[in-house]
């Protein structure tokens, strides 16, 4: 299975992970981690959650989320492993230069449609319901923080079996919604499958393989259930939401939402804030 540079859509979203390490800190983590677009100097397309959806279920709990910071810890996050590899790959440090044109790049070829989205504002509130519940009560004991994460990994598990269990997947594109497949079998054997659309305005085939993040979200939360299970590394503390400005106590006006979904929340990011 191969698939041009220049077609492969290469869609990457973001999510909240429940451990931190040295590499990543603040854990809000890019899937899949297309590195090799940095290195090629070829877009990503960043996966758009129903902001609004999300928005308005914190409002009602009198939260908000800042995206612009959970978007900026997502691509230092993404750089940073990228910086990593690089250099156990060619001997050499990624150069600032590179970075900054590459994330130019990025922002000027995000196209004005839905790719995953329920899959991923799916994944975002789970996690959101968790804290919500845990910050209201209060909860400081671990054993029930580790049983409410635990319950939200299986959450994820299940949801996105399902998904690939039904093996359809949807588009929506230019007003019109599209519907696939994610795999075919034969002889009894799994082969994930390139999903490919149209885009009339730009007369330009796109193409990615949804089967293969779905695998990766699925084998990201069997083990971080499978760590929690045998206690082998500490969950990190939810105050780092507040601490580093990504979760606020406090109400999003509707003039707040409506702007978030006006405005271009990628654009707002400093590449300077990526490169530390």
């Amino acid at each position: 299975m191969k698939l041009d540079l220049k077609n492969d859509l290469a869609p990457v979203g973001f999510f909240f992970d429940l451990f931190s390490s040295e590499l990543f800190k603040i854990p809000i983590l890019p899937i899949p981690l297309r590195i090799d677009r940095l290195f090629n100097m070829q877009p990503i397309y960043i996966i758009r959650p129903d902001f609004v959806k999300i928005l308005n279920f914190l409002e009602k709990n009198s939260k908000t989320l800042n995206f612009k910071n959970f978007y900026t810890y997502g691509f230092q996050n993404f750089i940073n492993y990228a910086k990593k590899q690089h250099i156990n790959i060619n001997n050499e440090e990624l150069q600032n230069n590179q970075i900054i044109e590459w994330f130019n790049i990025v922002n000027n070829n995000q196209l004005n449609f839905d790719i995953l989205k329920n899959e991923f504002t799916y994944l975002i509130l789970e996690y959101l319901k968790t804290y919500v519940y845990l910050s209201d009560k209060q909860i400081l004991e671990n054993e029930i923080i580790e049983e409410k994460f635990l319950e939200y990994c299986s959450n994820v598990v299940v949801y996105f079996r399902e998904k690939l269990e039904k093996n359809i997947i949807k588009i929506k594109v230019e007003n019109e919604l599209i519907e696939d497949s994610l795999y075919f079998k034969k002889r009894g054997k799994i082969f994930p499958k390139i999903v490919k659309f149209k885009l009339k305005k730009e007369n330009k085939t796109i193409k990615f393989v949804p089967y293969l993040i779905f695998e990766d979200i699925l084998d990201t939360f069997y083990y971080n259930g499978k760590l929690i299970k045998v206690k082998s590394k500490e969950l990190i503390n939810l105050n780092f939401l507040e601490k580093n400005d990504i979760i606020n106590k406090r109400s999003a006006t509707n003039l707040s939402i409506k702007k978030i979904i006006k405005d271009n929340i990628f654009e707002k990011i400093d590449i300077k804030d990526l490169l530390i």
